[in-house]
């Protein structure tokens, strides 16, 4: 809070061209969820979409909260975690296969329109929502058109062929002066960090994003931006950290030097022009150290992965991998970052050790 604070009176000193909107609050969270869970008096959950029996965070527990519910419903595209431990599973039509719609960053009414017929036999969205909040019309096209004209649109029609509504956007506000005496100063203090206290940062995986595409073959096999690497992910580490680990821990992490493709009938009597490999391959697999890393008493074990320009003493860890109910293609790929991830922890944490 100190931090936005900040931000908003820097902006302010600097007459920055900024808008602010006016954004409905969030009533209810997962966190709030799990206590009425835990009280034992829920008698019907029902999920929409999502996976938090995979990637809720770890000091919730959302794995016991949900069996405490009478009777557990998920909804969803594609059998996960989540599905696997409710009572049924409602399986859901694919979003460009039925009438939806949405709104954009700053609140504009868009439409969603289906491009084909479902290919299987799905349940919609709209329709679910329908029936669970006791709606008479629970015809999705219906509800999209109910929708538009309560936002004060006219001409339907238009509305398609646009893709949005012009003039739906969330209203624009005007913010208090901000009172920089009321900042608390220890909410902005850096941890000092270290080899033995490190910064982690959760990063959705470039492959599987928050987990969902784990079963995407095409996405997997997609080299990552940064590190290039295919069908799994790993623990990020700058150079100078991983060279204070070999001098401290006395483990070879970079390996010795030797030229690329030696063997290779096409480049012999050309060794010194050889470009020098700086990891170790086997089948094509980069055969790297494996690590312990320990956050806020809870471990997890996974390759590590040098990333020349990180800082210093930040680990980064991609989320998205290590699925454990997903079809045959991300089975087993990778390992679960979610496994110490907890509520207060969602982007960054400090604190941590590698070993």
């Amino acid at each position: 809070q100190s931090v936005h604070a900040i931000v908003i009176a820097i902006n302010k000193a600097l007459s920055a061209p900024i808008n602010f909107i006016e954004v409905a609050e969030a009533e209810w969270g997962i966190s709030d969820a799990v206590s009425r869970l835990n009280e034992g008096n829920v008698k019907t959950l029902v999920i929409l979409g999502g996976n938090p029996v995979y990637n809720a965070p770890v000091d919730l527990d959302w794995v016991t909260a949900q069996t405490k519910a009478e009777e557990s419903i998920y909804f969803g595209t594609d059998k996960n975690e989540t599905a696997q431990a409710a009572s049924l599973m409602v399986a859901a039509s694919h979003y460009l296969e039925t009438w939806g719609d949405g709104r954009t960053f700053d609140g504009t009414l868009v439409p969603v329109q289906p491009m084909i017929e479902p290919l299987f036999p799905t349940f919609n969205e709209l329709e679910v929502l329908a029936h669970l909040a006791g709606v008479e019309t629970r015809d999705a096209y219906s509800i999209v058109q109910a929708t538009y004209a309560e936002q004060g649109g006219t001409d339907f029609n238009k509305f398609l062929s646009d893709g949005l509504l012009k003039g739906s956007a969330f209203r624009s506000t005007k913010l208090a002066s901000v009172d920089l005496n009321l900042i608390d100063a220890s909410e902005l203090e850096a941890p000092t960090l270290s080899a033995s206290e490190l910064e982690v940062r959760f990063t959705a995986s470039s492959h599987a994003s928050d987990g969902r595409f784990a079963n995407n073959g095409w996405m997997m096999e997609c080299p990552d931006p940064i590190t290039k690497l295919t069908w799994d992910n790993a623990i990020m580490i700058s150079p100078r950290l991983a060279k204070e680990l070999e001098e401290s821990q006395g483990v070879q992490i970079f390996p010795n030097k030797k030229p690329m493709n030696s063997e290779s009938e096409f480049f012999k009597g050309a060794k010194g022009n050889l470009q020098n490999n700086k990891a170790e391959f086997k089948r094509g697999k980069e055969q790297a150290v494996l690590a312990e890393l320990l956050i806020n008493g809870r471990t997890v074990k996974a390759p590590i992965h040098v990333v020349p320009g990180m800082a210093n003493y930040t680990l980064v860890l991609p989320l998205g991998m290590g699925r454990k109910v997903v079809g045959r293609v991300g089975m087993g790929v990778g390992f679960k970052a979610y496994s110490v991830r907890d509520s207060k922890s969602q982007g960054i944490t400090s604190g941590a050790s590698l070993k």
